[in-house]
């Protein structure tokens, strides 16, 4: 899994009109290559969790174009115990790290992890991460009590550190201009993680064109430059 584009939403996405409708151009661009389902509520059940991610499998399958996968950001008890489940990844916290994260879901599964320090970043690794989701990058609304973000250098560090190997870094967390992408992309990143520069968007089909484009074009001048 190498994602050039995540949208994160959250289950009220699929219930109220007008975020069902960002979402749903936003799939239907074919510019999205990853949505996470992120649970952010501590008491969300696993039928919660089944719930929404059946209804949002179907908003995904309705784009015959281009269907991104779909991955679910939940506590991992509540993702190890939904066998059936009908998504094709799971993301764990940087919390819930450990070496045996493997063996309690779904062998059949890709799984990726948010990480904010380099020693997580290698935890995860280690552990047999698909991907790791960097940051916070930006000051963000998603998260406005952290005040504190580890920014771009983050993303330096762990590429200078070596010890992720190969392992995808998506950027997340305030991105939401060109300028933005394009030094997280050059200080490490091959993807990016968005909420609202997709989906307050005034049309959300053509803002997700135009992060993919953004992120793609700086990752071929990034290619052809040496990373800061």
């Amino acid at each position: 899994m190498r994602p050039v584009l995540t949208l994160i939403v959250q289950p009220r996405d699929l219930l109220a009109v007008a975020a069902r409708t960002a979402l749903d151009r936003a799939v239907a661009s074919s510019a999205v290559d990853v949505v996470q389902l992120r649970l952010a509520d501590p008491q969300a059940t696993a039928t919660d969790l089944a719930v929404a991610a059946a209804a949002l499998r179907v908003l995904l399958d309705a784009n015959a174009a281009r269907r991104p996968a779909l991955v679910v950001n939940a506590p991992l008890a509540l993702v190890a115990g939904a066998a059936a489940l009908d998504v094709d990844g799971w993301h764990v916290k940087e919390r819930e790290l450990s070496g045996d994260l493997a063996a309690l879901v779904r062998a059949d599964l890709q799984w990726g992890a948010s990480v904010h320090s380099v020693d997580a970043a290698q935890r995860a690794a280690r552990a047999g991460a698909n991907y790791l989701q960097v940051g916070t990058m930006f000051l963000t609304k998603s998260h406005p009590g952290k005040t504190q973000i580890e920014g771009p250098q983050l993303l330096q560090k762990i590429r200078a550190d070596g010890g992720c190997g190969r392992v995808p870094l998506v950027a997340v967390g305030g991105i939401s201009t060109r300028t933005q992408i394009a030094e997280v992309v050059h200080a490490g990143a091959d993807g990016v993680a968005v909420i609202r520069a997709v989906l307050e968007a005034a049309d959300p089909f053509e803002a997700a064109i135009a992060v993919r484009r953004a992120t793609q074009e700086a990752l071929v001048l990034t290619a052809r430059q040496p990373r800061g």
